[in-house]
Formats: C-alpha cells, structure tokens, sequence
C-alpha cells in the first residue's frame, strides 16, 4: 500500500521570508526620512543627546541622569555611541531607538509563536506575522520610537524577556528562566515604566507557585526556585541602578511622582481621586478604539479569546503584561499618554494578530473540501495582510506629511544663522534663547562650551564687525552667549546697560532669519567692532571669597536693582534685582548641583528666590573645568510684601538627588554664603508740625532733628527723627529713658531704630529715619520726669559720643532732652 504526504501548503521557507519582508517594513517605517521629518529634537530628545556629548567629550560614566527629573541611562549610552560614529546630528540621536523599534518587529514574531503555540500551526504562524505586520505600521509604535527618547529600548527588552520566560517555564529550562532575568533587569535601565515589568512575570506565574499541577515541566519546588533564579539575575543586573537609587532616594521617584495624579489631584475639586483614576481607565483603554477599525476588531477578539484560555500562562501573561504596563499612563496626567502606555504596545498587536488568525481560520472551516481550504488560506492571509496594511496607511501617511511645530523649525533657523554668521566673526546670542535644549544640541556639533568673565584681548584687537542673533521670542540681552569662529562658545557675565542702551542705533545692518516655511525666527544685528559686547562685562563689584569644596570658590558679587543707593542697592517691593556670583571653578564633581539664591532678611525670612542649575543650565557643574571662570547672573522679583530694612543674599549648592545643600567653608551655617547688605529704603518722613527742635549729633552716626512725645492711657510715645551724617555700617542700639527728679532710670526702652527691622547698619547719608519707642509708665507715680536719649553697641555697651550744638560733648555720652514730661 502507498501512501502519499501531503506537504504543508506552507514550507519552512515561507514565514521566514515573510518574516524577513516584515522586519524590513519594520526598518524602513522607522528610518525613513528620520532626520528630515521633524528635523529638531524636542525637549527631552535633546537633553538626552547633550548628556551623550558629556559621555563622549568628558568621559564622564554616570549610572544615572539626574537632570531634566532624572532619567534611565541605557540609551544615552547607545546615543552615544551612535555620535560617536556617525557624528551630531539628528539622525544619529534617533538612530538608536529606531533600530530598537524595527527589531522589535520580529521579535514579536517570535514570541507570538512561542505563546501560541497550543493552537494550529497555521492559526499561530499567522497570529505571529500579523502580530509583527501590524506592529510595523503602528503610528503609535513608529512615532515614539523615532523620536529618540528612552522608552523606545522597552518593548523589545520586554518581548525578548517574556519570550525566553515562557519557553523557560514550558521547557522547564532554567537557563531561559535566568536569561529573562537579565533582560528584565536591564530594561529598567530604560524608561520608568518598565519597573511595572516584574509584576507582570509575578502575577502570571503566581497560580501555577501555588497549585500543586501545571502545565510546566518543573514541580512544585522547581517551580519556586526557578523564580527565586530569575529574580536573583535580574537583581544582579539591576544592583548598580538599586545602589545609586539606594543613596539618592529622591531620584527613584522624583520624575513619576511629579505626573501621579494623586500628586496633582486636589481635594474639593468636584472630584475624588477614585473617580479621577476611573475616567483615566477610561481614557487610556478608549483611546485604542481610535486604531484602524479592523485593528480595534481584532484587538476586540484577541482579548476575549486570551481570557477565554486564561488558565494557561501564556495567555495570562498576555492579560496581565497589557493591563500592568498600561498603569504608567493610567496612574499619570496627561491621560491617555502614548509614550507611558509604549509598553503595552506588543501584547496590544499580539492580540490583534491572535483576534485575527483565529476569526480567519474560523470561518475557513466551513468550506468543505480540504484542498481548497487550504488554497483560501493562503490567499485570506496575504488579502488580509493587504487590508490591514491599507487600513494603516491614512495614518502612516498623516504622521509622515505632517509638518514640524513653529517653535522648532524657528529654532533650527537660528541655529543655521549662528553656524553660518561664526564662519565671518563672532556671534552673540541672547542667552534666554540659548538655554532651550534643541538649540544647544543642534549646535553642538560646531562648537564646544566653556565660561569666562571676559574674552581675551587677542579676540578683540581686530575692527572685525561682530553679529547679534536675535530670535522672535527673546525677552532680553542682559546675558550674552558668544561664539566664536574657532569654535568655542563662551557663556559670559552680564553686559553693561550703556551697551544695552546703544546697541540697537549702532548697527551697521539688519538681515532677517527665516525658517523652512518662510516664517520669521528673528533677525541678526551686524555691529561695528567698538559695540562688541565684550568691551561692555560687569566686572566684580563687591569681594567675597567663600569655598565650596569641590565645586567651586566664590571670587566676588554683584547685586544690581533698578535703585543704588550711597552705599547699597536699594530694593523696590514688587521689583527687580540682578544677581551675578562670580566663581573658580575647582571641576571636581560629575554631579549636576543647583544654585539656590534667596533674598532674607536680618530673621532669615524669605523675600525673594531665584533657584535653578547654573547658567540657565545651559552649563551644569558637571561641564565645569578645574580653574574655569564661571559667572551666573539671575533675576530675582522681591516680593511685595517686603517692608523696609535690610535684606542679604543667601547663595548655596544643593545636591536635588539626596536632597541638601553642600557644605562650605568658614561660615556658621555651614551650607550657605550670605552676601550683603541690601536694603528696602523707608519711605521719605515728613517733618511733624509738633516736632520738638532739640538736636545733637550721636557719633558719626546721625544728627537728631528732633522729637514728638506723645501720651496716652498705655504709655508714653516718643517718636525720634533721625538723620544719617556719615554711618559706619555698625548696628547700633537706641535707648529711650524716662528719669524722676533724682535721675534714676525708672521707665525706658532700648531697641535697634523702627522695632529693629531698620538697623543703623544700613543708613545712609542724609537719609532721614522716624524711629518711634513705647515707654510703659502705667505703675509709676504722678510727677514729672526726664528723657535721655543715646546710641550704643549691644555686644560691649558702649554709647556713641553725644555733640551738643554749641559743640560741647554731652555728660555720660546721653542728651537730655529739654521737655519735661508729667504723669497726671
């Protein structure tokens, strides 16, 4: 008897070259014009690209970023590497996520037919390929990966990890089971959300840890160690990120617990935070039905077959990876989220591959003869393949014709403008245009930064003309960024307001800079050598020398308002002040410290604060280079409830990922330099229509106009008009007493001027200061009794000389005053 097999209508050939067709959709859907479509990196991109630079140009291996909220370092680290070989450039930031994002294309093929792998082999061949085809023309997929930011490296670390886990655990094969978890460890190394991943491995197998029976090859206690190993692989890899997050507590959860919607919620709002979760669930779980139709059908599908076979742990594993890693976004603002929710993306299309296979070959079976059912099998895949990809195409075509937002095409014309003004001479650009992220790193691969408090003599000897960029959006050019055709830029101190008031009517030229879509981005001012802003820094004004070790000493100060008085800078309540802190720089730390910078007052209550990293943060601490001048100018608003008297300035490092400040030397704080004085001036005093003429001087102190005493049912007030001769900034005491007939101290008050809150230290010649004192007299006999007046020190009790006006010095250095007083 002969018998004939029948060979499968499908070879082996035949999903590996469909697999191999996919994987390239997949790579070109995410290379495609992936420098050219939105040519600038945004924000987050950006930032990630500019730490890259640091890796390859200060050799600096941080296991962690702490700026922009703290991120994952994995793919800066392969961004790294791909500017390192190709260059700065767009192309090569995206690069990196790109491929991650083509790779996970047949990935997911693989995993599809390892958890599909109890059905027909045509139903899970086809589950997988439609699961890769779909991912591979995913809008949502190819626009988050190609943008080059770190949640890109966590969907094929989760598909390889949940495909070495699920083989691991049919097979019984615990070296599967420890190679998952490596991956999962190591994909907590990319974006925040994947430390939702170990939930999804623990839930999945927590019914076959606890019943006795399974469909896996290992036993009851197999089953337990084979967890317990994955667990310590995953630790293991994970150990250098547990440390640093183990000694900078604030960074594990600083950037996730800024977006939680617990942290944003607020009570009585209409609201409660259960409700606001709920209609997150909502959001996030109906944002899927804006897929194409017949994806959202077979998303549909695919669930309802993987709960129907739950009880096996592929399926649950399936159930459960897509919930948890929709919780990033579910749990945040900004709901539905595309980035947060990324993770979710391979279960998603594993079920709309699954959704479709199954409904395909469903209806299959109701044709009767085999030969033809297999014959329309094979061509319901390919149709079906053709209607899914046309279904994605509107979007497809949508993200790749859309244009780039206005703000960012602006910032790549200023960017080409400066590129090409530098070839000719010197740039300036404002440098509230310069700390924006996208703009530095679309420069930096024509120059390098540094910071200095001038710019040698050598670079301005020449009449070489000089160019101001411009853009639409600057506020001002207080602060000034100048590059320079060798290639450096250099952020530099402030300029002088002569220049800023000169600058416009001594340009030479005006050429507007217009973006790609012929919008304007701003314009460069050409000018004459003489306005070079560099002839134009504030130099120090006030010394102080302070050392924070291994950041940087403190050389000197300015504190600019619009007012300064005789000796100090007088503030305004509601008003401005200009900040500078001139440094050396000791370049010893890799860490990137804020510069904290409070206006208080003599009780150390705050009045004003200008916080934030150095620079604009345009040059962290950890760019700072041994014996490098670094001058850092912000603006603080005073605030309007300040009253009038004296004010410092307190200036320290903080370390935001252990959350406090760093120390310094030689100050009693210890962490914080106090710089100073300033003052709010008290209003000008009118002269009383009852002022009593009895004058004297107190020292070099201040001149006594004279006096008002007035009486009342609490006490006596005595109202003392000062005016300042020539005050040697000292703090002195005023001391009021009332005198009986035998000249004993019986009643009195001694206070610095105006309740203490307007101290001698801070008068001014001329300067005329109403001082009132309150003397409790309620328990003294009637009579009439005397005032003496004087000044002295606190801390050794010694009184001011009193000069009559004849000349005469005053007995026991006190003026008795001419009125007598009488308690009726």
């Amino acid at each position: 008897m002969r018998i004939t097999l029948q060979k499968p209508h499908w070879n082996n050939r035949a999903p590996l070259a469909l697999i191999l067709g996919i994987s390239a959709v997949a790579l070109f859907t995410h290379v495609f014009h992936l420098d050219s479509l939105f040519p600038v990196p945004y924000f987050d991109p950006a930032y990630n690209g500019l730490d890259a630079l640091r890796l390859l140009r200060r050799n600096m291996f941080p296991v962690f970023f702490p700026t922009n909220g703290g991120r994952e370092p994995l793919l800066i680290y392969l961004q790294a590497l791909s500017m390192g070989l190709l260059g700065v450039n767009t192309f090569a930031l995206r690069l990196p996520g790109a491929l991650a994002g083509a790779l996970s294309a047949p990935l997911l093929f693989g995993l599809g037919r390892s958890i599909f792998q109890d059905r027909a082999r045509q139903v899970s061949l086809q589950a997988a390929l439609w699961a890769a085809l779909t991912l591979s023309l995913s809008t949502w997929f190819i626009s988050q990966n190609r943008l080059g930011l770190r949640v890109a490296l966590l969907p094929p670390l989760a598909i390889g990890a949940t495909w070495l886990f699920v083989e691991g655990w049919r097979r019984g094969d615990c070296l599967r089971l420890a190679a998952a978890g490596v991956l999962m460890g190591l994909s907590v190394y990319t974006y925040t959300a994947a430390r939702f991943l170990p939930f999804v491995f623990a839930l999945a197998a927590l019914p076959d840890l606890l019943r006795s029976r399974s469909g896996s090859r290992f036993t009851w206690r197999q089953r337990w160690l084979a967890m317990a190993l994955l667990a310590v692989c995953a630790v293991v890899v994970f150990a250098p990120l547990g440390a640093y997050y183990l000694s900078h507590l604030t960074m594990f959860a600083d950037r996730a617990g800024s977006v939680m919607v617990w942290n944003v919620w607020q009570p009585g709002s209409g609201t409660t935070l259960a409700q606001e979760l709920l209609w997150n669930v909502g959001r996030s779980v109906g944002w899927f039905t804006q897929l194409p139709l017949p994806i959202f059908l077979g998303l549909a599908v695919g669930i309802v077959l993987a709960i129907a076979r739950a009880r096996r742990i592929e399926y649950r594993l399936l159930l459960i990876w897509w919930a948890v890693l929709l919780l990033p976004a579910i749990l945040t603002i900004e709901n539905p989220h595309l980035m947060r929710s990324l993770g979710a993306a391979p279960p998603t299309y594993l079920f709309v591959g699954l959704g479709w296979a199954v409904t395909s070959n469903w209806l299959l079976q109701s044709v009767g003869r085999a030969n033809l059912r297999r014959a329309l099998s094979t061509a319901v895949f390919f149709l079906g393949s053709l209607f899914l990809s046309l279904s994605s195409i509107p979007a497809l075509w949508s993200y790749f014709t859309s244009t780039e937002e206005d703000g960012l095409a602006r910032i790549e014309a200023t960017a080409n403008a400066i590129v090409d003004a530098a070839k000719e001479g010197a740039v300036y650009l404002p440098l509230d245009s310069y700390d924006d992220p996208s703009l530095r790193f679309l420069l930096a691969g024509s120059f390098h930064r540094r910071t200095s408090w001038t710019v040698p003599e050598i670079d301005l000897s020449g009449n070489q003309p000089v160019s101001l960029i411009q853009p639409t959006n600057f506020d001002n050019p207080h602060l000034l960024v100048r590059f320079s055709p060798d290639g450096w830029t250099t952020l530099l101190p402030p300029v002088k307001t002569q220049w800023l008031a000169s600058h416009q009517d001594a340009a030479i030229s005006t050429t507007p800079i217009t973006d790609r879509y012929r919008n304007q981005a701003g314009q460069v001012l050409t000018l004459p050598a003489a306005s070079d802003p560099a002839h134009y820094l504030m130099p120090i004004d006030m010394a102080a020398v302070t050392n924070v070790p291994g950041v940087a000493q403190l050389i000197g100060y300015r504190a600019d308002a619009p007012a300064y008085g005789p000796r100090l800078p007088h503030l305004t309540p509601a008003g401005a002040l200009w900040i500078t802190t001139y440094w050396h720089a000791h370049g010893q730390t890799s860490e990137d410290y804020d510069l904290l910078v409070y206006l208080v007052d003599d009780a150390g209550q705050r009045w004003g604060s200008a916080d934030g990293l150095p620079l604009s943060g345009a040059y962290s601490t950890s760019l700072w280079r041994p014996g490098e001048q670094v001058a850092d100018s912000r603006l603080m608003w005073v605030y309007p409830e300040a009253h009038p008297g004296r004010y410092w300035i307190d200036v320290a490092f903080y370390a935001p990922t252990i959350n406090q400040r760093l120390p310094v030397d030689g100050t009693t704080t210890n962490d914080t330099i106090r710089l100073g004085p300033l003052k709010v001036p008290l209003a000008p005093s009118q002269t009383p229509s009852e002022l009593i003429a009895d004058g004297a001087r107190f020292g070099d102190t201040a001149d006594l106009l004279g006096y008002v005493t007035t009486l009342t049912s609490d006490g006596l007030l005595v109202e003392l008009l000062w005016q300042a001769a020539a005050p040697d900034g000292e703090d002195y005491t005023v001391f009021v007493h009332l005198l009986d007939a035998s000249g004993q101290v019986v009643a009195g008050q001694d206070s610095q001027p105006v309740d203490g809150q307007y101290p001698t230290g801070i008068w001014e010649a001329g300067e005329t200061v109403a001082d009132r004192h309150s003397v409790v007299i309620r328990d003294l006999p009637q009579g009439d009794y005397e005032l003496e007046v004087g000044m002295y020190t606190m801390e050794t009790g010694e009184r001011l000389p009193v000069i009559l006006p004849n000349g005469s010095a005053a007995p026991d250095r006190t003026l008795l005053l001419q009125q007598e007083i009488r308690i009726p």
